[in-house]
């Protein structure tokens, strides 16, 4: 990890410093940030009193019984705490909130942060493939034509470039309904939850995160996310996203059904989108 992969002892004051340097973190941003912390250490989840990350598979009040199918595979420490939303620089003003599954073989409060980094700098750079994944330019599609409608603006039909769609991340906020990354034998492989994974940390922590961030719509990537969020949160689908079928139509993306939940009444865009990519 960038910044607590070479730290062993932190504090939290050197961490938002961290974000406001490297990752242009202030205002309504920060105060996200600071929020997110607070519940985190409500929860007794956050960087404890003698400055450590600590790891969820240690102490979170689940830990027992979600690892008890995964023992043996907990990641090493530094890898395992609580990861910090992804916030951009223009959630403020959108408000849209993409929910994934987990993060894969990594963890500690800037996972999200370094992870996004790379993904923007790759999907600059012409790649759809950023960090290995299509995840970055997928998503971004999805992002584009749902901040298109947020605007009133018609979308466009076809997929964007990814240079165009690295923009598009700074206007989500991007979370995981499960918080723990069991380790895989090799970074080919997608970590997965175990079923009390999937269980409590949705009502453990999702609730909270999304009373602090607030958003407007969510865009949840995955079958499992989409059906327990929506279960969790007993929210109304958004009525049709413009174009989205024809804009993923040819790029296969096998784990994902992508689903919005509209969480503002106000907002409207035609009928469901429960399509594939």
């Amino acid at each position: 990890m960038a910044w607590f992969g070479t730290r062993s002892v932190v504090d939290r004051s050197a961490f938002v410093e961290y974000l406001r340097h490297e990752h242009g973190v202030n205002g309504k941003r920060e105060a996200l940030v600071e929020a997110l912390l607070d519940l985190y250490q409500s929860e007794g989840i956050g960087v404890a009193p003698n400055g450590r990350d600590e790891p969820l598979h240690r102490v979170c009040p689940n830990c027992r019984e979600c690892w008890q199918e995964r023992r043996g595979r907990e990641p090493q420490d530094f890898t395992a705490g609580i990861a910090l939303p992804w916030i951009g620089s223009r959630y403020a003003e959108t408000r849209v909130a993409v929910v994934a599954v987990n993060l894969n073989n990594m963890g500690g409060y800037d996972a999200q942060w370094v992870v996004q980094a790379d993904v923007r700098r790759e999907l600059q750079a012409g790649s759809k493939m950023a960090k290995r994944s299509p995840f970055g330019w997928v998503i971004g599609c999805y992002l584009d034509v749902v901040t298109a409608s947020l605007a009133g603006r018609e979308p466009e039909a076809a997929p964007r470039e990814p240079a165009t769609v690295a923009e598009c991340w700074e206007d989500c906020a991007l979370l995981e309904f499960v918080k723990c990354s069991p380790a895989t034998a090799s970074h080919a492989d997608v970590s997965m939850p175990s079923g009390e994974m999937w269980s409590n940390c949705g009502p453990f922590l999702l609730p909270g995160e999304l009373d602090v961030l607030k958003p407007r719509v969510l865009v949840l990537v995955d079958k499992d996310v989409a059906w327990n969020t929506k279960v969790l949160l007993q929210a109304p689908l958004v009525q049709n996203v413009p174009y989205f079928d024809r804009l993923m139509v040819g790029e296969a993306h096998d784990r994902a059904e992508l689903l919005c939940l509209n969480l503002d009444p106000p907002f409207k865009v035609g009928e469901s989108s429960g399509a594939k990519v």
